[in-house]
């Protein structure tokens, strides 16, 4: 059976004298992209269980342009690596490189699976890769609302976003709505609020990136 999920985040994080946890600063001194910095910390903070995160580029240019990209890369995958050690987490990959390969599109890139616990690395790979995909589990891992990944699961997720995205870019809120929606729709959004304000109240500076970053992939 798969924990609960933490949602005390209101008890835990009211009191403006508490002191930032270090793990924060360990995650904002990278130069990992800001999605998935937040993806970390809402992994240390226990909203999520495990999270997919990765990097990669695109290679093209003369040879020695194609060699310093993929030195670029590796020198990504060392860094995650070595963040993921010092926050005392534990990863899943394809192979000792992570899922490292140049695809159709000539894009190197590598993933990791990452967790607290090494029994929730399991669980996603088994519900992942088994004959029929298990997506309950997979939405429940990775910490989605009970409600949305359910409708996932029936077929009966929302086609099209619910909400007004304008709205939701101006708050600053689009990075954390990142799933299909249900027609619980409004709580889920309430959820993704709070993963936000998680962020924004001990990490306004991934916060301000992400939003940025966010923007960034829309122009």
């Amino acid at each position: 059976m798969i924990e609960k999920l933490n949602t005390n985040y209101e008890e835990e994080n009211t009191q403006e004298s508490k002191e930032r946890e270090p793990f924060f600063e360990k995650i904002e001194n990278t130069n990992i992209p800001p999605d998935d910095k937040v993806l970390l910390m809402l992994l240390m903070l226990e909203r999520k269980k495990v999270v997919l995160i990765g990097n990669g580029k695109k290679i093209e240019g003369n040879a020695k342009e194609k060699n310093e990209l993929k030195q670029e890369v590796l020198d990504s995958f060392l860094e995650y690596i070595k963040l993921i050690e010092e926050l005392d987490l534990y990863y899943d990959s394809n192979d000792s490189l992570g899922d490292y390969r140049i695809n159709l599109y000539n894009v190197l890139r590598f993933g990791l699976t990452v967790s607290k616990k090494i029994e929730y690395l399991k669980m996603m790979r088994i519900a992942t890769y088994s004959e029929i995909r298990d997506d309950e589990t997979r939405g429940t891992l990775l910490g989605y609302p009970e409600t949305a990944v359910r409708a996932f699961t029936e077929n009966k997720s929302l086609k099209t976003p619910p909400y007004n995205e304008d709205e939701m870019e101006e708050e600053g809120l689009l990075p954390f709505l990142n799933f299909r929606m249900s027609e619980n729709w409004k709580e889920e959004i309430k959820w993704a609020r709070e993963n936000m304000e998680l962020i924004k109240s001990n990490s306004p500076k991934t916060y301000e990136e992400v939003v940025a970053y966010n923007k960034s992939l829309k122009d």
